[in-house]
């Protein structure tokens, strides 16, 4: 039988990247590998979303733009929280009967972002 080395590198949103090598190949052979990954550690971006109009908090959707993280705001207080890498990220909030805006946060690990955003209220249709 042959035998060679690869390395392998793997990569997962949260985790700190890894690569392992010298890892043994053997032809028509099965091998098994467990790679241990540490997450990275994060910091915090929160705040209140209200209406630009009124001040009054609203119920919304804050989405973290090309990647799965997303939390709904308490739309009593208009409150949320997301736990985030570090690095520069864009998180668009959305509400009914309100426009979209977009935000580009930088994020710090281990600290916590204070990011209060004010929407503005959608025209409303007549529709006879």
């Amino acid at each position: 039988m042959r035998h060679k080395t690869a390395t392998l590198g793997h990569k997962v949103d949260g985790f700190i990247p890894k690569e392992v090598s010298s890892i043994a190949v053997v032809s028509q052979q099965d091998t098994d590998l467990v790679i241990s990954l540490s997450p990275q550690p994060v910091g915090s971006v929160f705040g209140i979303v209200s209406d630009s109009r009124t001040g009054v908090p609203i119920c919304a959707e804050v989405s973290v733009l090309g990647t799965p993280a997303a939390t709904s705001t308490d739309c009593s207080t208009g409150y949320y929280s997301l736990a985030l890498p570090s690095g520069d990220w864009r998180l668009q909030f959305r509400s009914e009967s309100h426009y979209l805006e977009s935000i580009t946060q930088t994020i710090t690990a281990t600290v916590g972002v204070q990011l209060n955003t004010h929407l503005d209220s959608a025209p409303k249709t007549l529709l006879v």
